[in-house]
């Protein structure tokens, strides 16, 4: 290339070129002769020259999109919990109409009602609890070569995740006991 723009140069000085072309021209060698010179100066690196923190950004890239990834599937996960214990509350619920109408119709109040589906879907939220906190402690102990940062069985991970799952559950069993608990009594009772 560089030879063909100094023949292309030569071509001008004779008066064959005009104008801008010459400009051009002129401009394109230059900047290949400083980039042939660069090169001829500068110790052969590996690449193309970045930045620090891009070096950074490029050498942990992998474990950044690991971390999304997980995060993006352990919401996933947490979404599908929240509508699968929704279902199972709702169709708890629809199951004991007829208990839940003869209570209302006997003097429950709604908040006896309310409490009492929620009481049932919070017991199966802590026995879900309880299993998730056994199993993770196992594993935990299993991927502990690959965490970093933290401890295996670090104590605030588990707290706060449980937390999320306690507060999750409940909204989940909320709509279904608040829809059990304003449930018109004759109604109920005549559908079975």
């Amino acid at each position: 290339m560089l030879t063909l723009c100094k023949r292309l140069l030569a071509l001008f000085r004779s008066g064959r070129l005009e104008g801008e072309l010459h400009a051009e021209i002129e401009a394109h060698l230059a900047m290949q002769e400083a980039e042939f010179q660069q090169r001829a100066w500068t110790p052969r690196l590996p690449g193309e020259p970045r930045t620090v923190r891009q070096r950074l950004d490029e050498s942990i890239f992998e474990e950044r999109m690991l971390a999304t990834l997980s995060g993006f599937f352990g919401g996933l996960a947490l979404l599908l919990a929240a509508i699968g214990l929704y279902g199972v509350v709702a169709y708890g619920a629809a199951q004991r109409a007829r208990e839940i109408g003869v209570r209302i119709a006997l003097g429950a109040e709604r908040g006896d009602v309310l409490r009492l589906v929620l009481r049932d879907a919070m017991l199966l939220v802590a026995a879900g609890l309880a299993i998730g906190l056994a199993v993770s402690l196992g594993a935990a102990r299993a991927v502990a070569s690959i965490l970093f940062g933290i401890q295996p069985a670090d104590p605030l991970a588990f707290v706060s995740t449980a937390c999320v799952l306690f507060a999750v559950g409940a909204a989940a069993a909320f709509l279904p006991a608040r829809r059990a608990a304003s449930m018109d009594p004759m109604r109920a009772l005549r559908e079975e």
